[in-house]
């Protein structure tokens, strides 16, 4: 029991546990493996100056207890909370139960918590990884596992594994063999090329690769159980299920290599990049398959919402390969992997630090979810409209990865076609294709039942075949995308439209308050999609022009302008820009938004006040979602009068002394323009002169002035401003009272010092008295 521990002092924790597994079982109080019910295994570690045989086997002071998550099994339903792995057999299905055992350490608190290759943890390490404590043939050792202890014995070594298998189990050595060899010769290079290098908090430089009765043949798998991981790096694999033993390892290999870099990583990515693992180093699978194509068959499911459902494997697997693909393959997987930062924060990250051989996806969740639905839908090698490393297919089956299947198709066009009401999850998406158009534009809305959809019309030139993308327009005050798609059937065939959800509720395991969801679900909400021919182009018309005086000088000094929008489309949001003009200069714009459809005339009125008098022109354009002018409209020359405008100044005080000054304050404001709102306006200017009547036969002409009256009295302040159109504001007025109240202080001084308070003096002594002045408002 006690042979190895000379030569295994070198450890200190893990070959103290070697040396002592039985009397450390006793010590903890653990109980027999078949006990599945304990979530946490206490190993008892006895922490000596001096470790020896002797020491080992009566040492009892010093001890300390670490505690390990190792989770449990209990109450683990591999069809709802397993991830089914490939190239397993479909009549008996086999799963990994790692994301049932994160989710419990997770809620846990994550008990144990280490982070291997952050600076604070390798400086606290006393030496370099040297691989002291590195595990040989022969060598056994207590191991916690999910379902209690277990004692095991290593059967195999390689490079960079040891292969333990429980006592009482048999493995034959080809068997064995085989696992060694395809773990150093595939899984090794592959996991570490793409999820980065092995930590070693054990010190042993190797993967301890534990083979076990878990659950008899299918069900459990395997697992990686990362409350473990703080001890040493072990993945599990159930000894009844070595047919797919390569596969499970693969898998659990690259979540034990995804946790240690960055435990809190949303699900959806890391168990997106553990099939992508399965799949670089065994190719495409019936399993992967099924995850990817139940994805892309309900891609209105998110792909940043991990729920445990196939979909939901899928949807992170395409998602990470379309990452690899465009920004640099197992280096960019790496980086991401490395990144503390999770979800799309720390995919952005990534994008925005592109490696060489990059292709352009964006640099913001919505640019590179744009461009991935536009890949998954197309599948095309241009650009970042398709995959290189995956080959989709137009139908889904069993032996291809599909295409994202469409949501709706149209190509006849006697009539305008609509979609049903389509549910979609908050990122996820749904597209629509469009055929057979007869040259004439393609309309084309989506109605959403809550704000944050965006699009993206893609459209395939006849000439050249090439793909060309735009942004559905998004109306700030309904939510919805519109977009216009000039020569569908003659210089376009073939048109998609691609809409997803942006909710702001985005990257979330299950529905944990952490991302923001306290009570109901994940966000979820609508959608209906229109689309149809514009036969003809939508027209402006200006249908009349109505002159009255707004500042009640007897002078027409506005204009009311009455459009009317009218569009045989079912429906479309047009820009309309009116236009002011004064000797064939535009001196003011209106650009506003109006829906028209159906051909039924929108009507909408406008109010222009100019700045000057004189003959003035109005124009009016509408423009559609893509910018084109469809048509505008021009009105003679209307003879206008500028409007007064105001003076609005003040006077510090209506009350003072003669010969004070007081100080005046010139403001005022000529209002003027354009505006959608009677009595509002576009624009307000300053007078450009100020002319102050004070009173008593005097003027100013500053905007500020200041004046001292002479005599008392009654005196009237006018201010009147000036525009620069030359019209004159009505007065302003104010009335000051002067009067000459205040009593004159005398100023008294001896021997020319002036006196302010008592002055003091002695007898018989001789001053001099002056009083010549005193303090008053006159001077």
């Amino acid at each position: 029991m006690y042979e190895r521990c000379s030569i295994d002092v070198k450890i200190g924790l893990k070959r103290a546990l070697t040396c002592i597994k039985q009397d450390v079982t006793r010590m903890s109080g653990l109980k027999p493996r078949n006990n599945t019910t304990t979530p946490f295994f206490l190993v008892s570690v006895l922490v000596l100056a001096s470790i020896s045989p002797v020491a080992l086997v009566g040492a009892t002071s010093d001890e300390s207890v670490v505690e390990i998550s190792a989770g449990n099994l209990d109450d683990f339903n591999p069809l709802k909370d397993g991830n089914k792995y490939m190239f397993t057999d479909e009549s008996e299905p086999t799963y990994s139960a790692t994301s049932h055992l994160k989710k419990q350490w997770i809620e846990d608190g994550y008990p144990n918590l280490i982070l291997p290759f952050s600076q604070p943890y390798l400086n606290s390490k006393s030496s370099a990884r040297n691989c002291t404590n590195e595990w040989s043939q022969g060598d056994t050792d207590t191991i916690p596992t999910s379902s209690g202890n277990i004692d095991a014995t290593v059967q195999k070594i390689s490079t960079n594994s040891a292969i333990f298998v429980e006592n009482g189990q048999i493995l034959s050595a080809t068997t064995l063999n085989d696992i060694a060899s395809t773990f150093e010769s595939t899984i090794y290079p592959t996991d570490t090329s793409y999820f980065g290098t092995m930590p070693d908090v054990d010190n042993n430089c190797q993967l301890e690769i534990v083979i076990l009765a878990i659950d008899g043949g299918g069900g459990v798998g395997g697992y990686f159980a990362p409350g473990i991981s703080s001890q040493r790096e072990s993945v599990f694999v159930d000894v009844d299920d070595m047919s797919w033993r390569n596969t499970i390892l693969a898998h659990e290999f690259q979540h034990l290599l995804h946790n240690a870099r960055d435990p809190f990583e949303n699900l959806w990515i890391d168990e997106g990049a553990a099939d992508m693992a399965a799949y670089l180093c065994f190719g495409v699978t019936s399993t992967l398959t099924g995850h990817a194509n139940d994805w892309s068959q309900n891609s209105n499911m998110s792909v940043r919402w991990w729920n445990q459902r196939i979909a939901d494997y899928g949807a992170g697997f395409m998602f990470l390969m379309y990452l690899a693909d465009k920004l640099g393959g197992g280096n960019a997987i790496s980086s991401l992997v490395a990144d503390t930062a999770t979800g799309g924060a720390g995919i952005e990250n990534l994008a925005s630090n592109p490696l060489p051989g990059s292709v352009s996806i964006g640099t913001t969740m919505s640019e590179i979810y744009a461009n991935f639905s536009a890949a998954v839908t197309l599948d095309s090698a241009q650009g970042a409209f398709g995959f290189s490393n995956l080959d989709l297919s137009e139908g889904c089956t069993a032996a291809f990865i599909c295409k994202v299947q469409k949501s709706g198709y149209n190509d006849q066009w006697v009539d305008d076609w609509s979609s049903d009401s389509q549910s979609i999850e908050g990122w996820g998406m749904r597209s629509y294709k469009f055929a057979q158009g007869s040259g004439a534009p393609l309309n084309l809305m989506v109605s959403p039942t809550q704000f944050g959809f965006e699009g993206i019309i893609m459209s395939k030139e006849i000439a050249t075949g090439t793909w060309s993308m735009n942004k559905l327009r998004i109306d700030p005050g309904s939510g919805a995308g519109t977009g216009l798609v000039y020569g569908f059937g003659n210089i376009t065939d073939e048109v998609w439209l691609i809409t997803w959800y942006e909710s702001l509720v985005d990257d979330c395991d299950y529905n944990f308050a952490s991302c923001g969801i306290t009570t109901g679900s994940y966000p979820e909400a609508a959608i209906t999609v229109q689309a149809g021919l514009i036969t003809d182009p939508a027209e402006i018309e200006i249908a009349a022009i109505e002159n009255f005086d707004r500042d009640g000088d007897n002078l027409d000094d506005s204009s009311r302008i009455d459009l009317e929008v009218t569009s045989n489309a079912f429906f479309e949001i047009l820009e309309v820009e009116a236009n002011a003009y004064l000797n064939n200069t535009i001196v003011d714009t209106l650009t506003f938004d109006v829906t028209a459809g159906n051909s039924v005339a929108t009507e909408e009125s406008i109010w222009f006040t100019p700045p000057e008098g004189g003959d003035w022109t109005y124009s009016v354009k509408i423009t559609d979602v893509t910018g084109v002018v469809v048509d505008q409209a021009f009105a003679l020359p209307e003879n206008i009068a500028n409007m007064e405008p105001v003076a609005s100044g003040s006077i510090a005080t209506n009350f003072t002394q003669t010969w004070l000054p007081i100080g005046m304050y010139g403001s005022g404001y000529d209002a003027w323009g354009f505006s959608q709102i009677n009595g509002t306006f576009s624009h307000n200017d300053t007078p450009i002169a100020y002319f102050w009547d004070l009173g008593d036969n005097t003027t100013s002409g500053l905007k500020n002035p200041t004046h001292s009256y002479l005599q008392t009295g009654i005196y009237t302040i006018v201010l009147t401003v000036k525009d620069k159109g030359g019209y004159f504001s009505e007065p302003q007025s104010w009335t000051v009272s002067v009067n000459d109240t205040s009593v004159p202080i005398p100023v008294i001084s001896v021997d020319g010092i002036i006196q302010d308070s008592e002055l003091t003096l002695m007898t018989n002594q001789r001053v001099q008295f002056s009083a010549l002045s005193s303090q008053d408002n006159v001077p």
